[in-house]
């Protein structure tokens, strides 16, 4: 109970989160209510304004969809998954709030056991450069095993070549 005000008040006063959405919000991450706002959400909060270039407004909007990125911590989930963005996939700094404002759930992913082994497999076996990947990073979002895998095993079947943004935008029955 002593958090529950001061850590709601921090979504809405600071972060600008909807009121109407607070429910679906703790329904979805109820964890927050025991976060500390000095040591967890406000530098987290701070870091995805900042360094991800959302602003606090973007923040806001972020977390009332996925919440759980404020459960994650800046230096051993979320400055690696930016760095991972930036350096190894090459994306424009300025891409970046559109990106993660469009697929959050790639911040809650692990580089090493996930993000990596996806983009080795799209340049090594799917003959995609970086550029072609950083064009559409959400595709990252797609299990490896279950929808990238099959879908270039089928095309390469077939003979055929699609584009990245392409490859995932059609279900499996197209």
């Amino acid at each position: 109970d002593l958090n529950l005000r001061p850590t709601l008040l921090f979504l809405v006063d600071e972060l600008g989160v909807d009121r109407a959405r607070l429910g679906a919000l703790l329904g979805k991450f109820p964890q927050i209510l025991g976060l500390s706002i000095a040591r967890n959400l406000r530098p987290t909060a701070q870091f995805l304004a900042e360094e991800a270039g959302l602003g606090i407004k973007g923040v806001g909007k972020l977390v009332a969809r996925h919440p759980q990125l404020l459960g994650l911590s800046v230096e051993r989930n979320l400055r690696p998954k930016l760095q991972f963005f930036l350096e190894e996939l090459r994306l424009p700094a300025p891409r970046l709030p559109v990106v993660v404002g469009a697929a959050p759930a790639l911040l809650s992913l692990s580089v090493d056991d996930n993000l990596r082994p996806k983009v080795r497999f799209l340049v090594e076996e799917g003959g995609y450069a970086i550029e072609d990947i950083a064009r559409a990073p959400n595709l990252l979002a797609y299990s490896l095993e279950r929808r990238i895998r099959p879908r270039i095993t089928q095309l390469r079947r077939l003979g055929a070549s699609l584009g990245l943004a392409s490859l995932l935008s059609y279900s499996d029955a197209e």
